[in-house]
């Protein structure tokens, strides 16, 4: 998550604040209040739940997927502060090179169509496929992971998510992740990264992944 207003904790008008608060303190700059290093942008639940009123249903996660376009979506005149080798405009997954190295974020996770958002796992495979097909270790960042917290279901006896469940998922479901895992298939992933879980640093293997 970048933001933690935009999960429903804080009301309107005062949503959105933590986005600038985020935005002023993670740009590459020179100083003590700026990072030395480029900043590569992925938004989790919290950036992405939150409706707004009616009319306005989408504004925040508008304005979180703006954030991340203008960050590294390259055009025609502007050259974003941090750009990506291939950026999806239908999904803002994004993916770039670092040396012999392909990293690609896709947000909560490559698949996702909650909210009216439309799947990303088209351009993943596509993208893989055009710049990962030599075998070349590859990176992805999300924000669900295989741990309880992520893959927790409805428990109908405690009125409750946990890793009991039996009901539907929490989060993203068997489902999902099989097809992730069809997606990369064949490719060499060396690591997925996610957040989502908190408490715990946790190092881990799931599926034939290596999870951070």
């Amino acid at each position: 998550d970048m933001t933690d207003d935009g999960g429903g904790q804080v009301t309107q008008p005062s949503e959105g604040t933590q986005l600038l608060q985020f935005s002023q303190r993670y740009q590459q700059g020179v100083g003590p209040d700026r990072v030395h290093m480029p900043v590569y942008v992925g938004l989790g639940n919290h950036d992405l739940d939150q409706n707004g009123p009616p009319q306005h249903v989408d504004w925040y996660r508008r304005e979180m997927r703006d954030y991340v376009e203008i960050n590294h979506r390259a055009g025609v005149f502007f050259k974003p502060p941090v750009p990506a080798t291939s950026y999806d405009v239908d999904t803002d997954c994004y993916s770039w090179d670092w040396g012999g190295l392909h990293l690609v974020q896709t947000h909560r996770f490559a698949g996702d169509a909650g909210h009216g958002a439309v799947s990303s796992l088209p351009w993943l495979e596509q993208d893989l496929a055009t710049y990962a097909a030599d075998r070349r270790p590859v990176i992805l960042y999300q924000h669900y992971g295989w741990d309880v917290f992520s893959t927790e279901r409805w428990n109908a006896a405690k009125s409750t998510f946990d890793d009991d469940g039996t009901g539907p998922p929490h989060w993203w479901s068997e489902a999902d992740r099989q097809a992730l895992l069809a997606a990369l298939k064949g490719y060499n992933v060396v690591g997925i990264f996610h957040g989502h879980q908190h408490e715990t640093p946790m190092i881990y293997r799931r599926d034939g992944l290596d999870l951070f």
